[in-house]
């Protein structure tokens, strides 16, 4: 480090290194911070590179651990970056219409460094002692007198609400993509003093300043450029990019003297040279993105409970509405929005088909909580390009997260809670989706497809999975739709009769082997509940649940639905098995109604008769049909409730998605909200 290019080979011996290690103390003013932070270092963006740094390095940050409580290097550096950092926003706030202009390449290079040097000890320190030990560091000074212990809560405070100033006013450049990267790096890891900690976030000194300290008044501004992140996908600039080279650990600190040159040209000298950069496996170049994705889910799910106080970035999140919105304000009228952002940009943005569990859950977020956007997406006629990557998670739930399948399903169901949804996805038609590989369609709408995927996930599920919240959830979706069923595609329907033909053959199965155990039992005495009955419960479960939306189907929609007809006579023995059975006797009534009818229809017709004839007979007394027959059932309607403890899942599924995304590697054996998966991420 210093004025010269350093390697991580050449570090131990690094002079400025060593001193800042070392027990001397070293000055707020001194004119070393300047040649220390002078020097050229490719950043990793993958875990694997940040793991051979943090393995290269550990042995002198340890050192520097103990060290510093004599030293107090570690606030100096400290105040030293506040005080550069504090430069840089007054000079952005006084002249905002000259923002490029306030952005000096050097000042931003050393800031940027001094950021990086803060963060990686930072993260060591909460890593190998937790918050209390970060806090202890920060308050080593040797210049400090008595009376002065609080000084760590305002220093907490300061640096907290500097990286919010940092990313709210400093304009987002080819030269400062860096210094943005590492403000959101550093919050991270300050944040992540959760992931190694069983107490509650507000117990938290971290998180009692985030919520309660003076960034806190920063929440609505700096939620806002997270969500512009977001949604403008800034790519990250190639002179930050370094592809990973497996053959040598120079790969961290490859084309230093490149990376030297395109910082102090603001990036034109890689544009120059090459017009596309060679990104490692599995990483987005839209890195600010992708981080600011993570921060905002960190912020919105943690102390989302607390009685005491009102998470302001949750606030800011669920209260956010659409530009279009402010420009239709009349002067001097307020709105109940705290900002506003663009919410056809933002739609797009998650209509993304690479969209990933991050984006799932921020879309959950908004689309639940949000009034506003859940009105806007509504409102849409083109739900099919939001919906079709959901039901892409859905279709591939064997390959996804559980928890990514679970947030996929309740945005469903979210959805099919309003009528003009269900009916719009029954209009729109598409084509065969490339990642639908059972059958393909020249030509299906929207909303038999989307049936057909919920259909295969519940046949999934009861054959393999067993989940009994993943079927209810989908039942729950099918059955608030079943109402506006629209033309189900013939093969649509065939799945849905399937379906129950699928669990008649389970539930016979059952039966038999409950026969069986009550033989081989028959002298027992006060026998627990088997295995065997617990399935034969939920099996009846979902045969009703079936039947219900069935019937739903036709009571509200059977003009509209000859192919469910055609499908439901051709398997009508289905369904005469289970007219005296007690739990579905009366459901069964209404689908012998019809089928009696159609039956009348068809009984003096030619025995030869083809498909397409029987069908248009089928169309002729849907007409006749006299809907007073059937009997009247409770209209289906599901609503989704969060449970009354949301953090139990939300956090260490949040902090699962931040060990696995953000290109930081955490120490697996110290993780305590979740348990860690053997393979490293990428």
């Amino acid at each position: 480090m210093g004025a010269s290019s350093s390697s991580l080979i050449d570090l131990k011996d690094n002079a400025y290194l060593k001193r800042f290690i070392s027990t001397d103390p070293i000055g707020t003013n001194d004119p070393f911070w300047n040649q220390f932070l002078s020097f050229s270092f490719v950043v990793p963006v993958t875990c694997s590179d940040a793991r051979l740094l943090e393995e290269t390095v550990s042995e002198m940050v340890h050192d520097f651990s103990l060290n510093n409580l004599v030293s107090g290097n570690f606030r100096s550096l400290l105040v030293v970056f506040l005080r550069r950092a504090n430069e840089l926003v007054s000079s952005l706030k006084i002249e905002p219409q000259d923002q490029d202009g306030s952005l000096s390449s050097m000042f931003i290079w050393q800031l940027q460094n001094a950021l990086f040097i803060l963060r990686c000890i930072t993260k060591f320190l909460i890593e190998n002692g937790g918050e209390d030990n970060f806090l202890m560091q920060i308050l080593a000074d040797p210049n400090k007198g008595k009376g002065e212990e609080s000084r760590v809560d305002i220093l907490l405070d300061e640096l907290l609400e500097t990286l919010m100033l940092l990313g709210v006013y400093v304009p987002v450049r080819p030269l400062s993509y860096g210094l943005h990267l590492e403000m959101l790096n550093s919050l991270m890891v300050l944040l992540s003093v959760q992931m190694y900690s069983k107490k509650p976030a507000m117990a938290s000194a971290v998180y009692h300043c985030v919520n309660n300290g003076r960034c806190s008044n920063l929440a609505v501004l700096f939620t806002r450029r997270l969500f512009q992140h977001f949604l403008d996908q800034e790519p990250c600039p190639p002179h930050l990019l370094n592809p990973s080279d497996d053959q040598n650990s120079r790969s961290l600190i490859g084309g230093i003297f490149s990376g030297l040159l395109n910082i102090m040209t603001i990036g034109y000298a890689s544009k120059r040279t090459s017009n596309s950069v060679a990104l490692p496996a599995g990483v987005s170049s839209a890195l600010l993105a992708t981080k600011s994705v993570l921060i905002l889910l960190i912020l919105t799910n943690h102390c989302s409970h607390d009685r005491v106080v009102n998470n302001p970035y949750r606030l800011a999140v669920f209260s956010c509405a659409d530009v279009q919105e402010e420009k239709q304000l009349l002067p001097g009228h307020t709105d109940d929005a705290v900002f506003f952002i663009d919410f056809n940009k933002l739609y797009k943005a998650f209509c993304d088909p690479s969209n990933n569990d991050e984006t799932t859950l921020l879309l959950y977020l908004v689309l639940h909580r949000n009034a506003h956007f859940r009105e806007f997406v509504l409102s849409r006629t083109d739900v099919d390009l939001l919906v079709s990557p959901i039901l892409k998670v859905i279709y591939s739930a064997s390959k996804s997260s559980s928890h990514h399948v679970y947030m996929a399903l309740i945005i469903l169901l979210i959805l099919s809670e309003d009528q003009f949804f269900s009916s719009c996805v029954h209009q729109l038609k598409v084509k065969s989706p490339p990642w639908y590989q059972e059958r393909s369609f020249s030509e299906i709408r929207f909303g038999s497809l989307l049936v057909l995927v919920i259909i295969r996930t519940i046949q999934f599920n009861i054959t393999r999975m067993r989940d009994k919240y993943l079927h209810t959830n989908c039942l729950a979706a099918l059955a608030n739709m079943s109402a506006q069923f629209d033309d189900l595609h013939p093969y649509v329907c065939q799945r849905l009769v399937g379906l129950f033909e699928a669990l008649s053959k389970k539930h016979t199965k059952l039966l038999e082997q409950g026969r069986q155990i009550s033989r081989l039992n028959e002298d027992e005495e006060d026998m627990p509940e088997s295995e065997n009955n617990q399935d034969m419960t939920i099996v009846e479960e979902v045969m009703r649940m079936v039947l219900e939306i069935m019937n739903s189907c036709l009571s509200e929609a059977l003009p509209k639905n000859p192919h469910l007809i055609y499908t439901m006579l051709y398997k009508r023995d289905v369904f005469q098995l289970y007219r005296t059975h007690p739990n579905l006797n009366d459901l069964i009534q209404n689908v012998e109604t019809v089928l009696a009818f159609f039956s009348s229809k068809l009984e003096f017709e030619d025995r030869h008769i083809s498909p397409q004839q029987v069908t248009q007979i089928i169309e002729t007394g849907l007409k006749q049909f006299p809907k007073d027959r059937l009997k009247k059932f409770p209209e289906l309607k599901f609503r989704y409730v969060e449970e009354e403890e949301p953090e139990e899942f939300f956090v260490p599924y949040v902090w699962t998605l931040v060990y696995h995304s953000s290109g930081l590697y955490w120490a697996p054996e110290r993780i305590q909200v979740f348990q860690p998966p053997q393979e490293l991420p990428l």
